[in-house]
């Protein structure tokens, strides 16, 4: 039982780190750059995607897992992903269909930067 317990520990240690990077990350996006939020969301979910995958790649200890990719990256992108559902609530259909398109290609591409990026370190 002390096990699972350290273990949700380290998880919600790396979601609060993965909250906060989220919020500093969208919102200076848009402050920098004057980005709509939900512009910015689809950044820092693309980001996230490229920053699990690189992690993903490299870290081999359960405890960096469970912190880096449960915990941090899983609360970035998971926490950003819920703030898009209440801004495009009031979005057309064909913005809520491109955007999500839109989103799954960038997932996708920043995923593969990601792996592409850690095989790089690697050698």
């Amino acid at each position: 039982m002390a096990k699972v317990g350290n273990h949700l520990l380290i998880v919600f240690m790396g979601a609060i780190l993965g909250a906060a990077l989220r919020l500093s990350s969208e919102w200076g996006l848009v402050i920098a750059f004057g980005m709509a939020p939900k512009y910015s969301l689809a950044v820092v979910n693309a980001f996230g995607c490229g920053a699990f995958a690189y992690c993903a790649a490299l870290l081999t200890q359960q405890k960096l897992t469970l912190f880096w990719l449960t915990g941090c990256w899983g609360a970035y992108t998971s926490f950003s992903a819920l703030s898009l559902v209440f801004l495009l609530m009031e979005a057309s259909s064909f913005q809520v269909v491109f955007y999500v398109m839109l989103s799954a290609l960038s997932w996708g591409v920043s995923f593969a930067l990601g792996q592409q990026l850690a095989r790089f370190v690697m050698r």
